[in-house]
């Protein structure tokens, strides 16, 4: 059996009855999965085997550190986590949706944390939280664990989306709150606590290696809780049994 493209990961459409020019699709988890892993795999094996080179030659390897850099923007790992986001937001649209013909409560908490996950592929791209490090600073002075300013917010996000989102926890099924809760713990002790100890680093060494180390193991575990998080929804939209309806307007 050959490996589907990811175009073919919806796979299973048939037309639908009673219409014309429409079809229904069905989610082939395993395969998405497969995609993304892949993806995730590539980048960050790429982003390692530069990040030794570098360790190798004693220098920066200029050539290609930019495009493979785990640590910089319009890198691959960059996009990789782009991808991941917008591809869980999506998803989380389509479990609102799924969630709504049920008649299920949760349909308005999946569409929030789907434009929850959109913005943070924006905020990925071009790191729109990078703005807030300056007041951040002037808010929590002394550097350290707050050497990088911006973690003030994020701390203060994850806080409000962590008591926010707790009735959501409550009314889903327990496998899949306990699978988001898991992905999410895992994405935030990477995007917030190693970007904390990242920062105790820099202040203590100027050694490029360690801030690589503390890169290297920042992005993986942000690639890991996205990974999970994405498994998740798939997980809970291939439990309900979705199916969603796409139809071609006539004129």
């Amino acid at each position: 059996m050959g490996v589907a493209s990811p175009v073919e990961a919806f796979a299973g459409s048939r037309p639908l009855e009673g219409s014309r020019g429409g079809l229904a699709l069905g989610i082939d988890t395993a395969r998405i999965l497969r995609w993304y892993t892949i993806a995730i795999g590539v980048a960050l094996g790429l982003g390692a085997l530069r990040f030794g080179v570098e360790v190798a030659l004693g220098r920066p390897y200029n050539e290609l550190a930019p495009f493979l850099s785990v640590d910089r923007e319009a890198s691959l790992p960059t996009w990789v986590s782009v991808m991941l986001l917008g591809a869980i937001g999506g998803f989380m649209h389509l479990a609102a949706s799924a969630a709504r013909a049920g008649g299920e409560g949760t349909a308005r908490s999946w569409k929030v944390l789907g434009w929850i996950f959109i913005y943070m592929a924006a905020d990925e791209l071009v790191a729109i939280h990078e703005g807030f490090d300056r007041l951040g600073a002037s808010l929590v002075p002394g550097g350290g664990l707050f050497h990088f300013g911006w973690v003030v917010f994020g701390l203060i996000a994850v806080a409000a989306a962590g008591l926010g989102f707790l009735p959501f926890l409550f009314r889903l099924r327990r496998i899949t709150a306990i699978r988001l809760f898991v992905a999410g713990a895992v994405y935030v002790f990477g995007a917030l606590g190693l970007e904390m100890l990242g920062g105790l680093v820099i202040e203590a060494t100027e050694d490029s290696f360690w801030r690589g180390v503390m890169a290297m193991f920042e992005e993986t575990f942000e690639m890991v809780g996205l990974a999970l998080a994405l498994r998740a929804v798939l997980l809970h939209l291939a439990a309900t049994q979705a199916q969603f309806r796409v139809e071609a307007a006539t004129g």
